[in-house]
């Protein structure tokens, strides 16, 4: 639904893998679970930020759909391994 809009709409869909966006550090790019050791809290193991893990994910999420926007990077489209499939509600 959300592609069918976009395109009706003119807009552009930019698929990002979330694997690991909630462990990387949004300033200083350290990817580490140690970063995220409870559900909720993130703190870099390097540099020492803290944030929300969610935020932290939505943040690199965000800064990975401009790259590609403005830069034309390339984004691995694999699938998480540790997601089930969406299933279709009738």
């Amino acid at each position: 639904m959300l592609e069918y809009k976009m395109k009706w709409a003119g807009g552009r869909i930019i698929v990002v893998p979330p694997q690991y966006t909630s462990q990387e550090c949004p300033l200083c790019h350290n990817i580490s679970p140690d970063n995220r050791k409870t559900q909720e809290k993130f703190k870099c193991t390097s540099c020492g930020y803290t944030n929300n893990a969610d935020l932290v994910a939505a943040i690199n999420i965000l800064a990975a759909g401009h790259a590609v926007s403005a830069c034309g990077e390339a984004v691995h489209q694999d699938s998480s391994m540790n997601q089930e499939p969406a299933r279709r509600v009738a």
